[in-house]
């Protein structure tokens, strides 16, 4: 799920004339957010300069701080702390100039918490957080939290723990004269302390997605129904599974550490699923890969395993082996599923006698 917000300020620039100074007004710059982090300010060239100055200003109070001379019409800010606020001005190198400030641009965190009922000492909620790899915004399972232990959460693409630790759970009023309402208080990866409160969503830009607008189409004119068998519904025949190779071993972990870790690299345009089991005792994983992705999967210990994959919505013929993985070291694989079309000559190509 993406978005982008949108938010315009005014712009005034000064050029410096050989007789008299002169001033014009020029189309108003913009502001632009495509990750949670990040800002991007873009504006028009003015006063045949190549070269701008942007300043910054934190919060409503802060002071105008300098932040790098660009060529060119665009700017990133990736340096913003989650929640921050942030004004922008953009100045033309050379000359006095003037800029009235932009409207507020803020920064999002990369992970929200929608709580659905907090009491005691546990409470249910949602987790949404910011994709890079999708360039997009996921939601989670619903899932739970309790005081003293971290949060975990899975989504479309796997399991995760959000490194988010819960300091305290309770009902409580958010402002005078209010009903009380369930809360959950978390210390953040950043080491900033948060709270979310029961019923409220995160921003708009995380959690709506957008209505797609439907096609026009002429009205045509209605056709009899005519009604028709319905074909008898055929089971696909079960396949095989195809053996790949071992993963090849990279080496052991620094710092004597005795988990594995194999790290897979999908080469196909597909999502592909994972199953792992260890041959002996109760260990199991389960978890997708997205496609084009390299994922670094942390195994508890050393054993023999049986992996299944499958690509496609299982569509396609499963991957399976058997190998064993040593305890404290690295391994690597590499998939690449391809998929014919039906008019391909290689499609309908007979093998073997």
């Amino acid at each position: 799920m993406r978005g982008t917000t949108l938010l315009t300020i005014g712009f005034l620039c000064a050029l410096a004339a050989p007789a008299a100074a002169q001033r014009a007004i020029f189309d108003a710059p913009t502001l632009s957010r495509k990750q949670p982090r990040q800002l991007t300010l873009t504006w028009e060239a003015y006063g045949g300069h190549t070269r701008y100055r942007v300043l910054r200003r934190l919060g409503s109070k802060g002071e105008w701080k300098p932040l790098k001379e660009v060529e060119g019409t665009r700017y990133t800010d990736v340096a913003l702390l989650p929640g921050s606020v942030a004004y922008y001005k953009v100045e033309g190198v050379g000359i006095e100039a003037e800029s009235r400030e932009s409207e507020r641009g803020e920064a999002l965190a990369d992970l929200y918490l929608e709580v659905s009922n907090a009491e005691g000492s546990s409470a249910s909620l949602f987790i949404y957080q910011w994709r890079a790899a999708q360039e997009g915004w996921t939601k989670s399972l619903r899932t739970s939290a309790r005081v003293g232990k971290t949060i975990t959460g899975e989504d479309v693409v796997g399991t995760f723990d959000t490194k988010y630790r819960v300091l305290k759970i309770g009902r409580e009023a958010p402002g005078e004269g209010e009903d009380p309402r369930g809360f959950i208080k978390v210390l953040t990866a950043e080491r900033r302390i948060v709270q979310f409160w029961e019923g409220v969503k995160p921003p708009n830009e995380v959690w709506q997605k957008k209505q797609k607008k439907p096609k026009e189409t002429e009205e045509k004119p209605k056709q009899p129904v005519t009604s028709k068998p319905r074909p008898k519904p055929t089971r696909a025949p079960k396949r095989k599974p195809i053996r790949f190779p071992e993963p090849t071993l990279i080496g052991p972990l620094e710092g004597g550490k005795t988990h594995v870790e194999w790290e897979i690299v999908n080469a196909s345009r597909f999502v592909m699923d994972f199953a792992i089991v260890a041959k002996k005792g109760k260990a199991s994983y389960k978890f997708k890969v997205p496609d084009n992705t390299t994922m670094v999967i942390k195994v508890k210990r050393g054993g023999d395993y049986v992996v299944t994959i499958n690509a496609i919505a299982n569509q396609v013929v499963p991957l399976q082996s058997e190998f064993g993985l040593l305890e404290g070291h690295r391994y690597q694989s590499k998939f690449g599923v391809k998929t014919l079309d039906p008019s391909d000559p290689r499609a309908k190509k007979k093998r073997g006698p």
